[in-house]
Formats: C-alpha cells, structure tokens, sequence
C-alpha cells in the first residue's frame, strides 16, 4: 500500500487501461443501440431516409430533387452527402438479406458505433503523438465517453460520427507535418493525403469547414514562418518531398485529390455558381411549400411569424442562452420522434453536470494560468487550440444569425461541440496537471474522485435512469433489462427522483 498511487498511475498508463475504456464505451453505445426505439433524436430519420434515396442509385449525383423526398429538403443540392452515399452501400447488401427495418436500423447504428469507437483510438493516437502521457490521455478520453449525449450520438445514424472521426485523422496528419516542420522537412505525400482527406470531409459535413480552414491558415503561416527569409528552402523542401513518394502513390495521390476536388465542386461549387451560396437556402431550390415539409424550416418559419415587433437582438441575452443551452443539450438525455412524449427531454443529472462544470471551470483556468508552458515551443498544442477556439466562434455566430432572424435562439446542439472537446479536455488536462506539479498522490486521488462522481449519470446511465417504456424498441425482453437496471441504479443516483419532463424545442 506503500506506493498505491504509483500501481495506479502505471494502470491507468498501460494499453490495458485504454482497451477498458473503449470496453466501457462499447457497452455504453450498445445498451443504447440495442434499447432505443428509431428514430433517436438527432436526426436518424432524415440520415436513414436519405442513405435510402442514395441506395437507389449508384452515382453520387442526384439530377433533381427525387419525388416525394420533401422531408429532405434539398437533398439534391445539399453538400453535407458523403455519408449517406457511403452507407447506402452495406445498407443495399443487407436489404438483400432482410427487409425488416428493425434489423436494417440496428445494422447501421452498429457501423456508426464502429466509426466512434475508432475516432477514440485515433484520439489517443493524437494525444501520445502530441507528447500528452498515456495516464493523462486514457483518463481524458475515459472523462469523454461520460458525457450523456457521446454515446448517445454514436448510437445514432448520424453523419456526425463519421466526420468525428475524419477531422481526428487530419488532426493526425497535422501534428506529423508540423513535426516535420519543425525539421525543415515538409512531407508532400501527407500533404497530399491531408488535402484528399479534407476536401471528402467537406462533403461528409460542411460544419467541418471552419476545422479546415483554420488548420489550412496554420499549416502555411507556421511553414513561412519556418522557412522565414528562406523562400527558395521551402521550395526546394517541397521539391524533394515530391522526389520521396513511390511512383505508384504519384499516379494514385494526384487522382484521389481530383476526384475529391470534382465531387466537391458538384455540389459547393455549383451552388455558389446557381445560388450564390454554398448552401443555399431551402426555398431558393425549392418551393415554400415543399420546404415547409422540412421540419428546421418550418420551425424557423414558424418562429419568424410570431417575432415580438418590438424585438431587438441582445448579443449579452444570446450568449448567455447559447452557454446555458449548449451545457444543457451535452449533459441532458432526450427520446425521439416518438408519438408519446415527442422530442420531450430530462435535465442532467445534478452530480455528474455539476463535477463536468467544477472540471470546466478549474481546466479552464488552469490552462490559462500555465498558458506559457504548455504551449511554449508545441505548436501542434497550439493548432489544436486555435481550431477549437475559432471553430466555438463559428458555431456561436451562425446561431446569433439564426437568433437575429427568428427573433429567438433555437437550433443549440450540445453535439456540435463534440468535435473539439476532446481536444478541450486534453488541453485543459495539461492545465490542472501543470496546477497541482509533481504531487501525483492528489492528480490520482483527483481523479478517482471525479470519476466517481462521473459516476453518477454519466452516460448511458443518463438514458436507463430517465428514459421510459415508450422510449424503447417494442420488446419485452428490451423493456425487461431497462426496467431492471432502472430499478437497480435510481437507489444510488442522487437526483433520479426527479422524473419533471421538460420541454425543449430542438
């Protein structure tokens, strides 16, 4: 007992500790893949239905908008695709062997979990790649799958989960350039497997956009900065990174990156060409009564007929709805497009929002406070902060547009931020980590004590504790093992008691 602390700082450094985490967040997404009734809420009903639309064809381009896809918007215009054309390829193999859309849905939910539960490995990739240790990184990453809505999402048909995973792989990419960088040495065939990656990520999802541009920007200012007064160097650099890759990736590289560019143009470049926007809006593809079959349109135009004449748009008012809004929508657990209690949603569980904030507020001013040492000569630390940072921005201005035209703010999804929490995490991690020094007995009495805290309603619990009957697949046995859990865990989850319903519009 000596040196307890020791023992466990080295379990939770071994790969051993690492694969109970991804054991951990396997059950977690499973329970729920295998326990909520379709469709979840984050919008699995329009992901499936529109895999549907593609399974119909084998080409990526939709010529017009398809008969009765109304529910869709404009899909045929609509950039944020890949997903949908990808999956709808397993989706048509497995309809060859089963109609029953039960088994279809379960089918591609247990894909989407795969592709998170890969994003985690290439996390820790990330991380240990970027000097973090193993302890800090698996604990991180641990901390992660307990926010509610992370294996909620994963469980979803939902593109998020591929384009997760794509921004964590160019991240990757990212820190092994800068690493070259920093020798002088700039590696062509990552750059060129970066730009390939990219542009597809920008048609799995257009929200990765801002990731890539802030990525691309600091990619190329550290580069100048690097090469600074050597311009030939850097040329020259290129030029014999270009001489390093095999003739075959020569061939291969090149044309990827044309077929990435020519898919990407099919729909942002001929948008902006017939829209003048990349993503244009609804009713400048199609008529307002089509567009009023899309659910966010027909809220939005909802909202915009009964704006208060005396509205006036309050940047203080919005920021503070966004924070509380965000924070709610990570930490609460919500059903879906059922008939009974549709889109309704339970608060967070009170222990595990508040330990998440307590570790907010102390990762954030820690971070702060040894700003200068953790960041000082790792500029792979620094690019992950600017990306969160202006991607947080980008997000906050869209929905203060959104606010200014609808009179209310709406549309606040927690998940949105999932693309740099971990990031976060990790970051602010080295903060507290730079706080309390070497005293690693209080690092590991800390962190047993958040995790029990975590403990109470951190993910799927959130879901076994609030959810109900009608929230399940129609199924006994399925309504059996969520009663009996419930039963088992409300006695020791401080706040299960409270079972108030409250309503949210998404």
């Amino acid at each position: 007992m000596k040196n307890w602390y020791l023992s466990i700082y080295k379990g939770l450094s071994s790969p051993t500790f690492f694969w109970i985490v991804i054991g951990v967040f396997l059950f977690q997404a499973l329970w729920l893949v295998f326990s909520a009734i379709y469709p979840m809420a984050f919008d699995e009903a329009y992901h499936f239905g529109v895999i549907q639309i593609y399974a119909n064809q084998w080409l990526p381009f939709i010529a017009e908008h398809p008969e009765g896809a109304d529910t869709f918007a404009t899909v045929h215009r609509y950039p944020s695709y890949l997903f949908h054309y990808l999956l709808s390829f397993p989706y048509r193999v497995f309809a060859l062997f089963s109609d029953n859309q039960v088994a279809q849905i379960i089918f591609l939910r247990l894909i989407n979990v795969g592709f998170f539960t890969y994003t985690l490995i290439l996390l820790r990739k990330l991380f240990v790649k970027s000097g973090v240790s193993p302890a800090l990184t698996h604990v991180g990453l641990l901390f992660f799958t307990f926010i509610p809505i992370v294996p909620l999402l994963a469980a979803h048909i939902n593109y998020d989960n591929l384009l997760i995973l794509l921004i964590v792989w160019i991240l990757i990419l990212a820190v092994d350039i800068i690493k070259n960088l920093q020798e002088q040495i700039i590696d062509t065939k990552k750059l060129l497997i970066l730009g390939v990656v990219a542009i597809f990520t920008s048609i799995v999802k257009y929200a990765a956009l801002p990731i890539l541009a802030a990525i691309a920007v600091f990619l190329s200012l550290y580069s100048l900065w690097v090469f600074r007064g050597y311009a030939s160097k850097l040329l020259t650099a290129i030029s014999n990174g270009w001489k390093q890759i095999s003739p075959k990736f020569k061939i291969i590289l090149p044309l990827l990156l044309l077929l990435s560019m020519g898919l990407a143009f099919e729909r942002y470049g001929l948008n902006l060409i017939n829209h003048e926007a990349l993503i244009p809006a609804c009713d400048e593809v199609l008529t307002h009564e089509q567009c009023l079959e899309f659910g966010p349109y027909e809220r939005n135009f909802n909202y915009k007929q009964r704006i208060d004449p005396e509205f006036e748009p309050s940047i203080l008012e919005h920021v503070s709805r966004w924070h509380s809004g965000m924070w709610y929508r990570l930490f609460f657990m919500i059903n879906g497009d059922v008939e009974v209690d549709r889109y309704h949603n339970f608060p967070p569980l009170p222990i595990m929002a508040a330990t998440f904030t307590a570790l907010f507020i102390l990762g954030l001013v820690s971070m702060i406070t040894y700003a200068r040492s953790i960041f000082k000569n790792r500029p792979d630390l620094l690019m992950m902060l600017i990306v969160a940072i202006f991607y947080a921005l980008v997000l906050w201005q869209m929905n203060y547009s959104s606010y200014i035209a609808n009179g209310r703010t709406a549309a606040l999804n927690g998940r949105y931020l999932l693309l740099i929490i971990p990031s976060v995490i990790i970051l602010m991690s080295l903060g507290v980590s730079k706080l309390f020094k070497s005293k690693l007995k209080l690092k590991i009495a800390s962190v047993l004590l958040a995790t029990l805290l975590l403990l109470q309603g951190g993910g799927v619990t959130s879901f076994i504790i609030r959810s109900s009957q009608t929230w399940y697949w129609p199924n006994e046995t399925v309504w059996q093992i969520n009663t009996n859990a419930d039963k088992t865990l409300s006695p020791v989850i401080f706040g299960s008691e409270d079972q108030h319903l409250n309503f949210v519009p998404r």
